[in-house]
């Protein structure tokens, strides 16, 4: 599945193949874009965070995945929680939500999960290349792009060098809040929409 950084050029880079990044890159070559997805480590591995909730469920449908993670699944129908401050438990059962259709969910592993879940990018037709760390990001001047750890480089439609990525929309998946300039946020606007998100 893991690619090299010589020669590609693309529509979107995404950098992270955790499940947003795995899902994102998965839905949008779906659509007919060129996506390449940079993960820093090589699947499976080991990572913390297992538990689905109900809403997770239609959205594994979506991606086709959805008979594999019941596979690895294990069905939990709620959840517990226990406070710190005084021990005492508070039970949440998901067919008690407001949306009385998704009545339960699943516990996995995540190094099963984050696998199929990549995998599936890599079969929906985005280009994967795993154990490639991500030092930095820099934004080029003009719009003309972004320059990712000085040799993966994300670019408007601009014929790739060999070393270089060349992409039109930059999608990080750790969920880190940046600020960017007015030209930037007109760009990430533009490119939600491409993508058919809503902007909040």
């Amino acid at each position: 599945m893991s690619e090299t950084l010589d020669e590609t050029e693309c529509d979107v880079l995404v950098v992270g193949g955790g499940p947003a990044g795995s899902t994102v890159a998965a839905l949008l070559a779906q659509r007919g874009e060129r996506v390449v997805l940079v993960e820093k480590e090589k699947h499976p591995r080991f990572h913390i965070g297992e538990s689905l909730l109900p809403l997770n469920l239609p959205l594994i449908e979506q991606l086709g995945v959805g008979e594999e993670i019941r596979r690895i699944g294990m069905v939990k129908y709620g959840a517990q929680f226990v406070s710190n401050h005084h021990r005492k438990a508070v039970e949440f059962e998901f067919a008690n939500a407001w949306d009385k259709n998704f009545p339960y969910a699943y516990q996995v592993r995540r190094s099963e999960f984050d696998h199929i879940l990549l995998k599936n990018a890599a079969a929906k037709g985005a280009t994967v290349v795993e154990e490639c760390r991500i030092a930095d990001v820099d934004f080029l001047p003009g719009g003309q792009g972004v320059r990712v750890g000085g040799r993966v480089v994300a670019a408007m439609r601009r014929q790739a060098k060999a070393g270089e990525f060349r992409s039109n929309l930059h999608r990080g998946g750790l969920g880190v809040a940046v600020t960017l300039d007015r030209q930037y946020r007109k760009a990430a606007v533009a490119a939600t929409k491409v993508m058919g998100l809503e902007v909040a």
